[in-house]
């Protein structure tokens, strides 16, 4: 079975950036496979304080993600609070994204 086959979710993509004037881009991706995890858990976020996780999201490796990233998914805008990318010995396998 591929892994594409498990990714039975959509969701949008919204990242805003800044320049060095401090003028703000947004860029959206629309329609992006994922797959949703509901599970309250205990993790650490990008300051390294531990934090409660509603949730995980899976993505294949090509997605762009990082922590100014938010997940629009059902009208439901969350936040991204750590990524993780596990790998094999050769690349990433996929990128695992928990959510606020």
């Amino acid at each position: 079975m591929s892994y594409n086959s498990l990714l039975i979710n959509t969701c949008d993509l919204i990242t805003i950036t800044e320049n060095k004037w401090k003028d703000r881009t947004t860029t959206t991706e629309n329609a992006v496979p994922c797959r949703f995890e509901w599970k309250n858990r205990v993790v650490r976020n990008f300051e390294g304080e531990q934090v409660v996780s509603s949730g995980t999201v899976f993505f294949k490796s090509g997605v762009t993600i990082d922590a100014t990233t938010k997940i629009v998914f059902d009208g439901r805008s969350f936040a991204v609070l750590n990524i993780r990318k596990p790998a094999n010995s050769a690349s990433w396998h996929h990128i695992e994204v928990d959510i606020a």
